[in-house]
């Protein structure tokens, strides 16, 4: 579970409610793994921090331009 929100008013939101499933192509995934190498991290957490920042681009191109 994961805890967010202000101090006084958390609420728990269950970490496997959405999970994300994507191909990856050979040439990323051999980036993301020298990268992973060179920072001194795991791989795993570098394919969650690349998911995610993918996820967030994704959600910014919906979002509808300010104005309307």
């Amino acid at each position: 579970m994961l805890t967010c929100g202000k101090p006084g008013k958390q609420e728990m939101i269950p970490l496997k409610e959405k999970r994300l499933s994507i191909d990856l192509d050979i040439e990323i995934f051999s980036r993301i793994k020298s990268i992973a190498a060179l920072k001194n991290q795991t791989l795993k957490v570098m394919i969650a921090r690349w998911l995610y920042d993918r996820l967030r681009t994704e959600e910014s191109y919906l979002k509808p331009p300010r104005g309307e």
